[in-house]
């Protein structure tokens, strides 16, 4: 299991995340909605080790890390390559191929299984892009090039950050699918905006504002949510 305990994240004086307590397992996706500017990148951040909370508890299979009394032991190796997420920026290499960025990766952690390559380029339409290089591709192009990426390196652990905001409806339908299909062996915290993308892909759910889990339950939160602010943030 991964389980972040009690995150909290101060940025100049100000909190940003105020004692989160999250946890996901293998077989189950769990995703976090929100109102914009109220923490969450920053929350994926934490969790992921791009930042350190300022305080909080990360807890990974046989790992702990104590961030108010470890913080010099919190490295990436710790985490990864287990654990892995795919921010909204994508990070593909403006120097590389399509090809060569989802390929660089695999190999460096001895994960490249062509069978596997070839099936989830065609299954995300980039196929045709492979020789291309990233500032070439549309924005959801590039999106999908870095989904197949994230997804071919098999993490146990992974947390994706506004995956499907650039794809049309084929392809969000494709995403569940594969989403579905991986969290038999995979563990997934989904950040998005998008309730339909939500309702479809969710085992629970976490409502995130102003920097507070202040609601949270199953898929069904969405349709009888139980507090005001849920409410009117769901009809808006």
């Amino acid at each position: 299991m991964f389980w972040g305990r009690n995150i909290s994240k101060i940025i100049d004086n100000k909190m940003i995340l105020e004692s989160i307590d999250i946890f996901v397992k293998v077989w189950e996706i769990k995703t976090i909605i929100w109102p914009s500017w109220w923490g969450k990148s920053t929350l994926l951040s934490c969790l992921s080790n791009i930042e350190n909370p300022t305080n909080g508890t990360i807890f990974m299979d046989d790992i702990n890390i104590n961030f108010s009394e470890n913080k010099k032991i919190w490295k990436k190796e710790i985490l990864h390559p287990k654990l892995s997420l795919l921010s909204q920026w994508l990070f593909l290499r403006p120097h590389l191929s399509v090809k060569e960025n989802v390929l660089l990766p695999l190999r460096e952690q001895w994960l490249f299984d062509k069978s596997a390559f070839d099936d989830m380029m065609k299954i995300l339409h980039i196929d045709d892009l492979l020789e291309k290089y990233p500032m070439d591709c549309s924005w959801w192009e590039r999106q999908r090039v870095a989904i197949a990426r994230q997804i071919l390196l098999k993490p146990k652990y992974l947390l994706l950050d506004e995956i499907t905001s650039a794809l049309d409806i084929e392809h969000i339908q494709i995403i569940v699918k594969i989403l579905n299909k991986i969290k038999k062996k995979t563990g997934i915290i989904v950040v998005t905006h998008m309730i339909h993308f939500a309702k479809k892909i969710s085992d629970y759910i976490y409502f995130l504002d102003h920097g507070k889990i202040t609601e949270h339950w199953t898929v069904e939160i969405l349709d009888t949510p139980k507090t005001k602010r849920l409410s009117d943030f769901l009809n808006l």
